[in-house]
C-alpha cells in the first residue's frame, strides 16, 4: 500500500531508495539495501505469488521450528540472496556501466521452499494445481530454470525477474 500511495506522489521512490542496487548500495552507500528490498514488490502478481509460496510452504517450517528462528531463518536468506543480487549488480555494472534495482521476497520464498524439500522430499505438490509431483523434483525443475535464467541474464539476456536472487536463495 505505501509503495501504491507514495507512487502517485514521487514514482519509484520507495523502489530506488529500498531496493537492491548497485548504485544505490555501492556508490550511494545504501548499506539497509540487501535487507529491505524484500518488502517491495513489482505489482500486486508478484506479492501475490509470493504469498501463495508462504501459504504452500511456510506454514510446516514454522511449526516445526518455531516462530523466532522460522522469522531469523527467512531475513538470513533473504539477506544472502541479497549479496548473491549485489554481486551480480557489480558484473553487470561493469559490463554496462548501469544496473537495475531489484526488489521482492522471492529469495527469501526459495530458502524456504529448499528447507521445506529438505525435510519432507516425498511429499507430493501439485504443479499449476494440475501435474503431481514430488515436492524436491518440483524444486530441481525450478533451481534449473533459474540457473538457465541465471547465465541468460549474465549474456545480458535476461527480462525483469532477479534469476541470481532465486539462485541467492537456494
Amino acid at each position: 500500500l505505501a509503495q501504491w500511495f507514495t507512487g502517485f506522489f514521487k514514482p519509484f521512490f520507495l523502489e530506488t531508495t529500498f531496493g537492491l542496487s548497485h548504485t544505490g548500495l555501492v556508490q550511494e552507500f545504501k548499506i539497509w539495501q540487501p535487507l529491505t528490498y524484500m518488502f517491495f514488490h513489482g505489482d500486486w502478481l508478484h506479492l501475490l505469488f509470493n504469498m501463495l509460496s508462504l501459504w504452500m510452504f511456510a506454514g510446516e517450517l514454522e511449526e516445526k521450528w518455531g516462530s523466532k528462528h522460522f522469522l531469523r531463518f527467512y531475513l538470513y536468506s533473504g539477506f544472502g540472496a541479497g549479496l548473491c543480487i549485489a554481486g551480480m549488480n557489480y558484473y553487470m555494472f561493469l559490463r554496462t556501466g548501469s544496473g537495475p534495482y531489484t526488489i521482492g521476497s522471492s529469495g527469501a520464498i526459495y530458502a524456504i521452499f529448499l528447507a521445506y524439500a529438505m525435510l519432507w522430499p516425498n511429499r507430493e505438490v501439485y504443479l499449476y494445481f494440475i501435474f503431481p509431483m514430488k515436492v524436491r523434483t518440483l524444486l530441481i525443475i525450478f533451481g534449473l530454470i533459474e540457473f538457465l535464467g541465471t547465465l541468460g541474464s549474465a549474456l545480458g539476456q535476461g527480462g525483469s525477474i532477479s534469476h541470481i536472487g532465486h539462485i541467492g536463495g537456494i
